[in-house]
This record gives C-alpha cells, structure tokens and sequence, in this order.
C-alpha cells in the first residue's frame, strides 16, 4: 500500500471510532439518572392534552382549515385575486350599459428595426438586431441580412446597413443612470 492510502484508511478509522464514541456517550447520557429525559408528546405545560409533533413544528397545523377558504378559493397571484363583480340589483334604477363601439383597424406599419447590441471582437463581430414592436432578435454577421437590411460595419456603439432606402448607421440605445446613481 502507499502512504496515501494508509493515511486515508487511518484518517477513516479515526472518524468512524469517534462517530461510535459519540453514539455511546449520548445513550450513557439519557440512562443515568439526572440526564435530559427523553422527548413526550404531551405538553406538560397543560392539562395532559396530546399535542402533536406537527402543531410543535408548525403553529399553523392547528388552526382549521376552513379559516383559510378565502385565501384557497381566491389565491394571491391570480388575475381574478378581487373575486367576481356583481352589479348592484337592488338599486331600483335600470342599469343601462355604454354601446360598444368597434374602434377603426389601425394603420398597420412595419416595425423600425433597432440595434440591441454590438460584438466587435473577436473580428468580425455582429450585431444585435430587433425591431421597435417586439419581435424576435437575430444577430447578423457583416455580409448578412435581416429584416431587409445588409450590415456593412461594425463598431463599438453603431453598425452601418445598407437597405432599400441606402446606407443607414444604427446606434445603441442610450441609457440614464437611475436618480441617485453616479
């Protein structure tokens, strides 16, 4: 055998000898008279009346579970959490709802295509392309083309395109500290 392994297989008897040791001092500890007596589930604090290990780990488990109908049948993160609501019947007015008038179908535009971000090293770098209404994001290489745009160039803060409309230079957004940032 090695020295390593003798030193691990010392260094294991030792940790196992101590485990045992620490297992018989506790068991002489509960036997002799004057040690800690063992746990009971009773509380001796009251009239003999069983308590259970639960309700001693968790005050909660105690309390019926009706009190906390509301809270089930309405929970916290739900979008209905202010329950349905009824209009007033007994008022003696008949209630008289607003026509719904169907709004004109908006001008639907393309989305503006915005540069979201620059990598310039290692060369030869992209960009980060997405547009003003949300739609997906693609990272364009200098000779590729995205949403009718070819990127030409990149730099640290800006990447030129060339499009239908000619050359066009993109430049990151440009963001303010929040007040009581420097």
């Amino acid at each position: 055998m090695t020295g390593r392994m003798r030193l691990m297989l010392l260094l294991i008897a030792l940790l196992i000898s101590l485990l045992l040791l620490d297992r018989w001092a506790a068991t002489l500890r509960t036997a002799l008279p004057g040690g800690p007596a063992p746990l009971s589930l009773t509380d001796s604090t009251t009239t003999a009346t069983p308590v259970t290990q639960s309700a001693k780990l968790n005050p909660l488990a105690s309390v019926p579970a009706n009190q906390f109908a509301d809270l089930l049948n309405r929970p916290l993160f739900s979008p209905s959490r202010h329950g349905v609501v009824n209009p007033p019947t007994d008022v003696g007015l008949p209630i008289q709802m607003a026509p719904v008038v169907a709004a004109a179908p908006a001008a639907v535009t393309a989305p503006n295509p915005v540069l979201l971000g620059t990598v310039s090293s290692p060369p030869p770098g992209g960009a980060f392309l997405g547009d003003d209404m949300g739609g997906p994001i693609e990272f364009v290489v200098p000779g590729a083309e995205s949403r009718g745009l070819r990127l030409i160039s990149v730099g640290p803060d800006s990447a030129k395109f060339s499009g239908a409309a000619g050359e066009i230079e993109l430049h990151l957004p440009i963001t303010l500290p929040a007040s009581g940032d420097e």
